[in-house]
């Protein structure tokens, strides 16, 4: 399933939170890292996947514009290009 349209009355999370432990479910530190960056997926940026090791990346991290990206057929990763 793909989100084709959304506003302002969709909000993405990655946990719950737990107003009377004060506590999110998972906690922040429980949150996949992805990306050069280590920082947990944000559906707000562009990624780009690795067509070797399948992992995604923001653009920005890798250095590609996003109107660049949508003529590369083939992303190979700086971790795979090594």
């Amino acid at each position: 399933d793909k989100l084709t349209d959304y506003n302002q009355t969709i909000f993405f999370t990655r946990a719950s939170y737990d107003p009377v432990k004060k506590k999110l479910d998972p906690p922040i530190d429980h949150w996949g890292k992805h990306c050069l960056c280590q920082l947990p997926l944000n559906p707000d940026l562009q990624y780009i996947e690795c067509d070797k090791c399948n992992v995604w990346y923001h653009m920005d991290c890798v250095g590609i514009d996003p109107k660049e990206a949508e003529s590369i057929e083939t992303f190979i990763c700086p971790k795979c290009k090594k």
